[in-house]
């Protein structure tokens, strides 16, 4: 109750700021160093910011719609050089993390924070389109609760693909699409799950 009570009162506006000042502070920085050297090389690192919309299913279980607005930072590395030079899948794996905060307001107001690391592949396709996909699990705190979560603690696999387009060479507007599922492997009665599909769009700074 605490959580949730400081969650709504004092979190969505400080996220909101958040958004803004971490969204400036991208740009803005961005504009040091500007280089025509190749940017996702081995060892290049990457922070970026972004908002959504989370909609609920029941496709894959779960009594419950859970629709809810969501900000999420993102921390990523490349760690391999270019793979498949000669092919169409040519691209890098870079190892990244995920740090999700949720306003859920369908069918009842709950938050959500989640932690999840990921794997990602980076298409080298053009020097300003990059297409990704990734996947990876996380562990997630909640109170949504009955009658589709049991507990506050969650595990949280996930999946999607998305882009970035490179305005600058260090600077991409990331779009991105991805498939979140919650529950608590079993641990906690009751336990059909949570399951949303996720439309994010924010900055990436790559350095």
């Amino acid at each position: 109750m605490i959580v949730r009570f400081i969650w709504m009162r004092y979190m969505r506006s400080a996220t909101i700021w958040g958004l803004l000042f971490f969204s400036g502070l991208l740009v803005t920085t961005g504009f040091a160093g500007e280089s025509d050297a190749e940017v996702l090389s081995k060892g290049t690192r990457s922070v970026g910011i972004s908002g959504g919309i989370a909609l609920g299913t029941t496709v894959w279980g779960g009594f419950l719609r859970h629709d809810a607005a969501m900000v999420n930072l993102h921390f990523g590395s490349v760690v391999s050089d270019l793979l498949m030079e000669d092919d169409f899948l040519r691209g890098r794996f870079a190892l990244g993390a995920d740090f999700s905060f949720s306003h859920h307001y369908k069918p009842k107001r709950a938050y959500l924070i989640d932690a999840a690391s990921n794997v990602r592949y980076i298409f080298e396709t053009s020097e300003r389109w990059k297409p990704f996909v990734d996947a990876g699990i996380g562990i997630a705190i909640t109170d949504i609760g009955r009658p589709n979560l049991g507990g506050k603690q969650q595990f949280s696999p996930q999946a999607g693909a998305g882009i970035h387009w490179f305005y600058r060479p260090d600077l991409a507007v990331t779009f991105q699409e991805r498939y979140m599922h919650f529950s608590n492997g079993g641990l906690r009665s009751p336990n059909s799950g949570v399951n949303q599909f996720v439309t994010l769009i924010g900055l990436t700074r790559f350095y």
